[in-house]
């Protein structure tokens, strides 16, 4: 499968309760009356995260982030018809009613799984955004990652409490509608995925429980911090804890 994550804040004027309940009440009803080619939606209630590195002065980061989606298809052509149904497009629109289309950034992303020594499920979830130094190769940052992955959890002895991971990298090329069916009118999604990439893959980590999992994943991030110096752009990196909420899953 495939999917594509948008990560956004909610619009000025909008509390982070409202925002909540407009995207899972209205929004996450009206996409799935009419869910088209979306096989499974995800929606994840950020509570809290963190960015850069103690000592930045530079960090590029955009700060209140409220939700991370998740739509997943079956392939491109099923993703691409999301521009080409006029009901869906109507629900793409939506999305100007509860977040903040200038600060959004959209991903279309294929996924790893990362075996795990104690696999199973967790309710926390915490997504660590990153954004690669210009000298490391994008088609090598997914060994960068695993590489200090693989070091962090050693040398942070917490390998043993993460249930599940996964790495999502952007496609190698993002869709664009057929020229035959291609709409003058755009999407707050079109205008995000028109902005330049400001991050070149995520994990997602799993642990048991809200109250231990911060603590776990601090002890890792430290060290995956120190094991990526020079290879990651920490002041444009950040990461999120989130709770997961399912909208619907037809796959």
């Amino acid at each position: 499968m495939i999917k594509m994550m948008i990560l956004s804040r909610r619009r000025p004027g909008m509390t982070h309760a409202e925002f909540l309940t407009y995207n899972v009440d209205k929004h996450g009803v009206m996409v799935r009356a009419n869910p088209v080619a979306i096989r499974r939606y995800l929606q994840h209630d950020i509570f809290d995260g963190a960015f850069g590195r103690v000592g930045d002065t530079n960090c590029d980061v955009t700060v209140g982030r409220d939700n991370v989606t998740e739509l997943y298809f079956d392939d491109m052509a099923g993703l691409v018809s999301l521009r080409t149904d006029p009901e869906t497009r109507r629900s793409l629109n939506d999305g100007a009613n509860y977040a903040d289309a200038t600060t959004a950034v959209v991903m279309i992303a294929n996924e790893i799984e990362i075996p795990v020594q104690n696999a199973g499920g967790g309710r926390l979830k915490i997504f660590q955004f990153l954004r690669k130094q210009d000298e490391v190769d994008a088609q090598n940052f997914r060994q960068v990652w695993q590489a200090a992955h693989d070091e962090a959890l050693r040398r942070s002895g917490t390998a043993g409490e993460v249930r599940r991971v996964l790495w999502s990298e952007p496609v190698p090329q993002e869709p664009a509608a057929p020229p035959e069916t291609k709409s003058t009118e755009s999407t707050t999604i079109d205008s995000a995925m028109a902005a330049p990439q400001l991050c070149h893959g995520y994990s997602t980590i799993w642990y048991d429980r809200e109250e231990t999992g911060p603590g776990h994943f601090r002890a890792y991030v430290d060290e995956f911090t120190a094991a990526t110096a020079g290879l990651i752009d920490h002041a444009g990196s950040f990461f999120l804890l989130a709770r997961e909420q399912l909208i619907f899953d037809h796959s």
